[in-house]
């Protein structure tokens, strides 16, 4: 019984060894659905041999090379062995690659855990998306001039001052922006008019009028506004509070704008304005896209 034992064990490990050398002579692949494997296991040096299994333990070292040449990986690691707690790989040291992508339209993205910040070392970081954020340029009463036609007033208001525009009268003021430089010129700015009456007749209505001219470098400042727009903006019940007038529609900069060149009239000599009060005029605020990528 004992022969017998042996030669049937002889006859496994020699039929095991043909199907290991058929399988991975001239250049083929060995496929198995799990494999355990204990000790180190060396790539071979023929880079056609290939090893495709559906689970795979290793204990011990894994030397040599992993090409993932046109493969993913979908799935790797155990949480509480030697990859974090989320699954992910763990490396002591490098990861060498040409892309990092993400694997879904959730995005890619980088943490810190020990809170010192990412670092590209040895050359020069690019950045591009769609990263945007919100920002205004406010211009102060003491920004904002009369002109000589219409001209509003400035007069002592509480602490400080502001610029009156008389009912019955289309009262003006003048001003210029430099286009900024972080300013996304593919979304339209918007002007906030920051003002105040001394009535508090909620019913009635103030009528502003913006016209505007974007120039480039180089370009004609006297011609006629590209554009003009008004507001109503109704009065509050608190007598002197802050109103704030949005005006929209202002259009796109051209890529080469620079400046954009203002002025604002109180309509108050017809249209929809029935203030019967003067209006006083604290402050305008420029609110624009930053690219915040510097694009």
């Amino acid at each position: 019984m004992k022969k017998i034992a042996i030669l049937i064990s002889s006859i496994l490990l020699t039929l095991g060894f043909i199907a290991s050398t058929s399988a991975f002579g001239g250049g083929g692949g060995f496929t198995t659905n799990f494999w355990k494997l204990t000790g180190t296991v060396l790539s071979p040096a023929d880079d056609n041999y290939s090893l495709s299994v559906g689970d795979m333990v290793v204990t011990g070292n894994v030397t040599g090379a992993l090409n993932m040449d046109g493969d993913v990986i979908t799935n790797i690691g155990n949480a509480g062995t030697d990859f974090n707690a989320n699954g992910g790989l763990t490396l002591a040291e490098k990861l060498y690659t040409d892309e990092v992508r993400a694997r879904s339209s959730a995005g890619l993205k980088l943490y810190d855990d020990g809170g010192n910040g990412i670092f590209v070392k040895d050359g020069e970081l690019s950045l591009h998306g769609t990263a945007r954020v919100k920002k205004s340029l406010w211009l102060p009463f003491n920004a904002l001039k009369a002109p000589g036609t219409k001209p509003a007033t400035f007069v002592d208001h509480g602490i400080s001052g502001a610029w009156e525009f008389s009912d019955g009268t289309d009262d003006t003021l003048v001003f210029n922006i430099q286009t900024p430089v972080d300013m996304d010129k593919t979304v339209a700015p918007i002007m906030l008019i920051g003002w105040s009456t001394n009535t508090t007749v909620t019913s009635e209505t103030c009528t502003w009028q913006l016209e505007y001219l974007w120039t480039s470098e180089g370009e004609d400042t006297t011609a006629a506004a590209q554009g003009t727009l008004t507001v109503d903006s109704n009065a509050i019940s608190q007598a002197n509070g802050l109103i704030m007038a949005e005006i929209t529609g202002i259009d796109l900069p051209s890529e080469t704008d620079v400046c954009i060149h203002c002025r604002l009239k109180r309509l108050g000599a017809g249209g929809n304005d029935d203030l019967t009060d003067t209006s006083e005029l604290h402050g305008i605020c420029f609110k624009y896209t930053s690219n915040k990528l510097g694009e």
